[in-house]
Parts: structure tokens; C-alpha cells; sequence
């Protein structure tokens, strides 16, 4: 926190005119466009909401992307929030924020790539029967089929009212069902592709802000 708050008022100190408050001056480098809209656009809800809702409840938690966090009450992490972004947002702008972005982005890839490992080292390590299972692949299989499928097991049951019901309008209706199902979790999962080309504005901006075409390729290999 000490380290953010740091990056952003020294950033800040850069800030001369309303265009370098607003945009960077449009001088914004592709590294630091491509971690920091990537940090805008995942952020904690990637890294800890989203990973403790599948803990709890499954596969079908995939398509969520709304969490909570570790047990403190809500009005005091806004506060702590307000109280660490505010002053080096209002001092250096956007090039405080995209700056402080990118050190962030920096901690998240870190922790995404080593608390996985770390994770799996240390389970694999404990003596049979300690533990549920002992990989994913094992949980998900003693979990059933409430935690292992992206519809939380939901199906329609053979022999069921509902299934005879549906079997005497659609001769095929076991086709249709199961086609309408994939297309659904298709179109479900395909919709983030509309928002991200530009639908949200938070992270247009960074693509704004780049300095030119040639820095515009490093954020993209980025």
C-alpha cells in the first residue's frame, strides 16, 4: 500500500497541464497501458472473489464475476479503499492510476501463477486420507455432479413429466434441450467478447492514452 501511494504522488509530480491529468498527454508507454488495463479490467474479483465462489459452490461459479472479500465489514473497506486511492488519483490523474495499475497487474500475475503451484505442491504432499483429494481433477470427480458441470448438475431427468411433456412436442427434444444448453454457455461466455472490444470506457482509456502505433503493438504483445 505504502508502495502504491508512493508510485502515484511521484507520477504525479509529472502531471503539468489538464491534458496530462486527463489522458497522460497521450504518452502513456505500451507496457504500462497493457498491465494496467488488464488490472482495470480483472482485478480482485479474479483473484479472490471469484476463485472462493467456485471453492463454495462449483464448476457453475464460472460465469460469475462478483465476489466478496476476506470478512471485513464492507463500510471499512470503503473507507480503506477511499483512503488509499483518493489523494494520488486527485494529485496525478490518470497517469498516477495507470502507473499504480501496472504494479498492481505485476503482483497479480505473480500470485496467479505461484499460489497455484504452491497450492498443489503442498497438497500433493499430504498423507492419504488428510485431505478431500488430493488433485483437481480428483475433487471435482468426488464432488458430483452439483460441483463438476458449468449448470451445477442442473439436467433434465429420462422418464421425468417434464421430459415426456417436451418428448411428445419435440420428437428430438433431447437434441434440441442439449443444442439449446452449449448455445446458451456459448453466447453466455462469448458476450464478454462485445464489452472488451471497446464497450467499457475505463479501459478504453488506456488504449487512448498510448503514445503511438509502435507502442500500441507493444501493449497488444503485451
Amino acid at each position: 500500500m505504502v508502495l502504491i501511494i508512493i508510485l502515484g504522488f511521484y507520477q504525479g509530480r509529472k502531471i503539468k497541464t489538464g491534458s496530462n491529468f486527463a489522458i497522460t498527454g497521450r504518452k502513456l508507454p505500451g507496457w504500462v497501458a497493457a498491465l494496467s488495463e488488464r488490472a482495470t479490467g480483472e482485478s480482485s474479483w479474479a483473484l479472490l472473489g471469484l476463485p472462493g465462489a467456485a471453492y463454495a459452490t462449483g464448476l457453475i461459479e464460472i460465469w460469475t464475476a462478483v465476489g466478496y472479500v476476506f470478512g471485513i465489514e464492507k463500510i471499512y473497506e470503503m473507507f480503506i479503499v477511499v483512503g488509499l486511492v483518493v489523494p494520488y488519483t486527485i494529485y496525478g490523474g490518470f497517469r498516477s492510476v495507470t502507473y499504480t495499475d501496472a504494479v498492481q497487474a505485476i503482483v497479480m500475475i505473480v500470485t496467479l501463477i505461484a499460489a497455484p503451484i504452491a497450492g498443489i505442491i503442498y497438497i500433493a504432499d499430504l498423507p492419504e486420507g488428510s485431505i478431500f483429494a488430493h488433485s483437481i481433477s480428483d475433487a471435482l470427480n468426488k464432488a458430483g455432479d452439483a460441483y463438476s458441470t458449468f449448470t451445477g448438475g442442473a439436467v433434465l431427468k429420462e422418464g421425468s413429466p417434464l421430459s415426456s411433456a417436451l418428448n411428445n412436442i419435440f420428437p428430438n427434444m433431447e437434441g434440441i434441450i442439449s443444442g439449446l444448453g452449449t448455445g446458451i454457455i456459448i453466447a453466455g461466455a462469448f458476450s464478454w467478447f462485445f464489452g472488451y472490444l471497446g464497450g467499457q470506457p475505463q479501459l478504453s482509456m488506456r488504449f487512448m492514452a498510448i503514445t503511438d502505433a509502435r507502442q500500441a503493438k507493444i501493449a497488444r504483445n503485451k
